[in-house]
């Protein structure tokens, strides 16, 4: 076969396509609207998301605004919800603790007044009422006038205590103690601490038990200090002991530690007011204490014993007195 014959068999034809120009434009329209349509969709759906952004964020934040202008004009207010993103979540939360801390502190401001009315109040009345009996002549009865005169110490021996504590405040707020140390051998100083509180308890008619190892070390203490930890535990030990009960006192070493345990008779602390006493301003649950002093004793010799590089431990139970263990280390902190 020749050459020919193959050429013609191979071509077997010619295919024209032709568009239209009209055809092309009008396609070029619909893929412009089409792309308005689109972005106008987008726009319409980021304003949508914009503005719930916005709102999502302005909310907590002007909670938190409120919060802050609530807070500064002493009115309470209540706790904000932690919504929204994790840093407003953060920062509701802050608020929240800052309120929360403030309201507390506000609440012991408080209580500090009530207490110092009621502590101030009552020696101050029978110190008043000593002065008129002395100013309509009971000085002329030397009876009357020792137990006026009697009377009127006790009353500003209690005032004394109540300028102590709120001295003992203020050194707190002032973020240290400067303690004096000296030796102290445990066993003869702690028999001179102890006497002055033998002789309230059998005032009281309870009995004194005192059990101390001769062989108590030497420590290093300011004694003044650990002597304010001692009588705050002992007085608040006779305090809630009643008549014919019994305050034992103990102590011993163990390991580099040595430990003073003070037991009383008294009505014990329930598990849930075991976590109070040792607040400032805590006073006792209705029923169980009588609301005397301020509401510091245990607060400062828990604050005395830790600046001693110390601890006081607590055991009790409701109906099975307490036991204060004091805990001090041999060598300094």
């Amino acid at each position: 076969m020749g050459i020919s014959n193959l050429v013609s068999l191979s071509v077997l034809g010619i295919v024209r396509v032709t568009y239209h120009v009209d055809s092309v434009y009008e396609l070029f329209l619909q893929m412009r609207l089409l792309i308005g349509w689109i972005l106008g969709g987008g726009l319409l759906v980021g304003a949508g998301v914009g503005l719930w952004l916005a709102l999502s964020l302005s909310r907590p934040l002007q909670g938190v605004t409120t919060a802050l202008y609530d807070l500064a004009s002493g009115a309470r207010s209540d706790p904000l919800p932690e919504l929204g993103p994790t840093e407003l979540r953060e920062q509701a939360r802050a608020v929240n603790y800052l309120v929360q801390r403030l309201h507390s502190l506000e609440q012991a401001r408080r209580q500090l007044l009530a207490n110092l009315v009621h502590e101030l109040g009552r020696p101050l009345g029978a110190l008043r009422s000593a002065i008129h009996a002395l100013s309509k002549g009971a000085a002329q009865d030397a009876q009357l006038l020792h137990d006026l005169t009697v009377g009127m110490d006790e009353e500003t021996i209690r005032l004394q205590r109540v300028v102590e504590d709120l001295a003992h405040l203020h050194d707190r707020d002032l973020g240290a103690f400067e303690l004096q140390r000296e030796s102290l051998p445990l066993h003869d100083w702690l028999l001179k601490v102890l006497s002055p509180w033998e002789q309230a308890a059998q005032e009281k008619h309870l009995r004194w038990e005192v059990a101390l190892p001769a062989e108590l070390p030497t420590i290093q203490a300011d004694p003044l200090r650990l002597a304010q930890v001692i009588g705050n535990l002992t007085d608040n030990a006779i305090k809630y002991t009643p008549s014919g009960g019994a305050v034992a006192i103990s102590a011993g070493q163990e390991g580099d530690q040595v430990w003073l345990r003070i037991a009383d008779g008294g009505p014990g602390i329930s598990p849930e007011e075991q976590g109070l006493i040792f607040t400032p301003f805590y006073r006792g649950g209705q029923g169980r204490r009588i609301k005397q002093g301020m509401g510091l004793g245990l607060s400062i010799a828990r604050d005395l014993a830790e600046a001693h590089g110390g601890r006081i431990a607590l055991q009790s139970a409701p109906g099975q007195g307490s036991q204060f263990i004091l805990w001090l280390p041999l060598n300094l902190p």
